[in-house]
């Protein structure tokens, strides 16, 4: 049980963290979207 609960912690925490990397680069790519359009 030990080894499930370590195992969805860090999924869960890998999971949020790739989230928040996504969240940035799309808006660093729309910024360069907006940069590039004007």
């Amino acid at each position: 049980m030990t080894t499930v609960t370590t195992v969805t912690v860090v999924a869960s925490g890998a999971l949020r963290r790739w989230s928040y990397v996504i969240n940035v680069i799309s808006r660093l790519k729309a910024d360069l979207l907006g940069v590039t359009t004007q």
